[in-house]
């Protein structure tokens, strides 16, 4: 499994708690599926929301087992629930993931356990 972590810029706080509800709301598990299964997610996906320097942001951590694949339907697919997820995420970001489906560019610096050996 890979831990993915993703900052994204966000016109408002409102605006994520919207779309959050939009996906739990107009969205079945059966429609959504077929997008998690591409990521080879186990469980979910968690967003946070922050702001940095007067400036909204919601950060976005998941564990999936093949990133590459599921990126790469996330950013061509035309199944219905990625294209409506992408053009939520340009409508709130700004950013496009037809273009970068990994969204903003991130480095992992340190992964801090309590028992580094294992």
């Amino acid at each position: 499994m890979k831990t993915i972590a993703r900052a994204f810029p966000v016109k408002s706080k409102e605006d994520i708690k919207q779309f959050a509800n939009e996906i739990d709301r107009d969205w079945s598990e059966a429609q959504k599926a077929l997008f998690f299964e591409q990521f080879g997610i186990n469980g979910s996906e968690h967003w946070f929301y922050q702001q940095i320097e007067g400036k909204d942001y919601v950060v976005s951590t998941v564990c999936v087992e093949d990133p590459e694949r599921g990126f790469a339907f996330l950013q061509s697919s035309d199944d219905p629930f990625a294209a409506w997820f992408r053009q939520r995420v340009l409508e709130i970001t700004g950013v496009s993931l037809a273009e970068r489906a990994r969204g903003p560019e991130v480095e992992a610096l340190y992964a801090f356990q309590a028992n580094p050996q294992g």
